[in-house]
């Protein structure tokens, strides 16, 4: 898969190789100087106006084209869809970047918040912005129950462990925000095992490999569905269809 460091390092090469060889093809020496400087400055601007934006935009434009990318993000974003469900969350609507036999463009299911490049949106799943005034999540006296953050943190880590389960030959995997939620939300609602949040995460990821490991028939039918685009009750009811998929919803996790 194509990233940031075969990127400078194809650019390096060729600038290197333009600057030996242009003398004897008669290009200027002044070429590949010429060339250097304007990568540099377009890249200084980016870094500066945009924050790095516009380089993370060639980056997904450059990813989208690889049919393994594609099907990354299909497998991920169905590793939440599946946890979410089998878990006893409802799903609101999905969106995929890359969908429908590799082609390119966007495809939305259900209700997806504007600004949302892909995911799957799960009602009441934790925000840490909302904070500890949370009103949607299960709670008792007040506060989050430490079951229903495991729950959540096992959604987040399910698109990661799709990844690792199904997509092989892929070391490059995804979910860099879906660790920040769920290491932003320990610290918010479980500060006393901030310091061990590494741990926690490891433990939610290995949650939801055995979570997705024994339905493998059920998240092939689901990756199906969602790269056409099907509906999330048609996506629901695959899940809930395949034998030796179906969860008591009010199964704790660390039951599973």
């Amino acid at each position: 898969m194509i990233n940031s460091l075969d990127i400078l390092a194809i650019a390096i090469f060729s600038i290197t190789m333009l600057a030996l060889l242009g003398p004897v093809v008669g290009i200027s020496p002044f070429v590949p100087v010429g060339i250097t400087v304007l990568l540099l400055g377009l890249y200084a601007i980016d870094r500066a106006l945009w924050q790095g934006k516009g380089g993370d935009f060639l980056m997904s434009w450059l990813r989208q084209r690889s049919p393994q990318y594609s099907q990354q993000v299909l497998y991920h974003e169905a590793g939440h869809f599946l946890a979410a469900h089998l878990l006893g969350m409802k799903i609101l609507g999905y969106r995929l970047k890359c969908s429908g036999d590799y082609r390119f463009g966007q495809q939305t299911v259900g209700e997806v918040p504007v600004g949302i490049e892909r995911g799957v949106v799960v009602e009441g799943i934790l925000e840490p912005k909302a904070a500890k005034d949370a009103k949607s999540e299960p709670q008792v006296n007040g506060k989050i129950t430490p079951n229903y953050l495991d729950r959540c943190c096992t959604v987040w880590m399910a698109g990661i462990a799709a990844e690792q389960l199904f997509c092989k030959g892929t070391e490059d995997y995804g979910g860099a925000e879906d660790i920040r939620q769920l290491r932003a939300a320990i610290a918010t609602f479980k500060p006393a095992f901030q310091q061990d949040v590494e741990l926690e995460q490891r433990w939610a990821l290995l949650r939801a490999k055995v979570l997705l490991r024994d339905r493998k028939d059920a998240f092939e039918a689901l990756a199906a569905l969602m790269d056409r685009g099907a509906s999330i009750e048609e996506c629901c009811e695959a899940i809930d269809s395949h034998a030796n998929t179906s969860i008591d919803k009010n199964l704790s996790v660390s039951e599973i």
